[in-house]
């Protein structure tokens, strides 16, 4: 037996608030589908019971200007290719550091000239 969806924001533990349509999961996770706003896409959060604090029913559009003000963002997935070729400009060093520590470096001669080891 499932339950209706209905709109509402949920506090869920460390103090974190987040505003939608809420419905069941499966799993016996609880789902929470956050509008779009004028700033934001719409995305979906789906939450252990365990993580959350309290499920305020709201209406509608209580729930849709409650998720523009509390702003909360969707997840953003980096794609690793994108985050390393930053991290090795803006801290090269770093970056040769931590692979020689690893042992995933081996240098060669000239300043500048390192390889990854396959």
């Amino acid at each position: 037996m499932s339950t209706p969806n209905y709109w509402a924001v949920v506090e869920l533990m460390g103090h974190a608030k987040i505003a939608g349509e809420v419905s069941e999961a499966s799993g016996g996770m609880i789902r929470v589908d956050v509008p779009e706003t004028p700033t934001d896409p719409s995305f979906t959060r789906i939450f252990n019971p365990s993580a959350i604090y309290c499920i305020n029913p709201v209406s509608e559009d209580f729930a849709r200007n409650a998720a523009e003000l509390l702003k909360e963002r969707p997840v953003h997935i980096y794609e690793a290719e994108a985050v390393l070729t930053k991290l090795i400009q803006t801290n090269p060093e770093r970056v040769k550091r931590q692979l020689e520590k690893a042992g995933e470096l081996s240098s060669t001669d000239g300043e500048n000239a390192v390889m990854l080891k396959k």
